[in-house]
């Protein structure tokens, strides 16, 4: 199931690298469920996990995040264990796209981050580019033809959850 890796990246902007290496170790180089602290809904980013190898906590996440991991049912061991880079070509290849960026994912997370919360600090903080703000404005808020309402509109996009049956009673 690769959908908490997918979430994790759209809405917490995690790199593709960070969830899935093919030459990992026994997992220990990869996002882990014993990262992800739903109690205090929180992302630890180790540093053996992280690009830049210094670690990162990540709070104050998008509420929707969280109703997208509960999905898997495992919380133990890495958070995918498939080829996702193959698994996300395949995605691409079927929305009939011809062109995605290697992390369009994440960029996605920033784009829609800065035009929803119009906090360039706290999307840096979250990117791990905060002594780099301009960048972030100049390749995710200048250009980019995302309103506010759309940001907002993409951090409130939740799984379809089947409704529990109301209890009928027969008359």
């Amino acid at each position: 199931d690769i959908r908490p890796a997918i979430a994790l990246m759209l809405f917490a902007g995690i790199r593709v690298e960070e969830i899935y290496r093919q030459n990992a170790g026994k997992g220990e180089d990869v996002l882990r469920w014993e990262d992800v602290d739903f109690a205090h809904e929180a992302v630890y980013v180790r540093s053996d996990v992280a690009k830049t190898r210094v670690a990162r906590t990540l709070r104050k996440l998008p509420p929707n995040l969280w109703t997208w991991l509960p999905m898997s049912g495992e919380k133990k061991g890495p958070i995918c264990t498939v080829r996702l880079r193959e698994r996300l070509e395949a995605a691409r290849k079927a929305a009939g796209l011809t062109k995605w960026a290697k992390s369009i994912l994440r960029h996605t997370f920033a784009s829609h981050h800065v035009a929803a919360y119009g906090n360039l600090s706290a999307t840096a903080l979250l990117m791990r580019h905060e002594g780099n703000v301009e960048l972030l404005n100049r390749r995710y808020r200048e250009g980019v033809h995302i309103t506010e309402e759309d940001g907002q509109r993409f951090f409130q996009l939740a799984p379809d959850v089947p409704k529990p049956e109301s209890n009928r009673h027969a008359a």
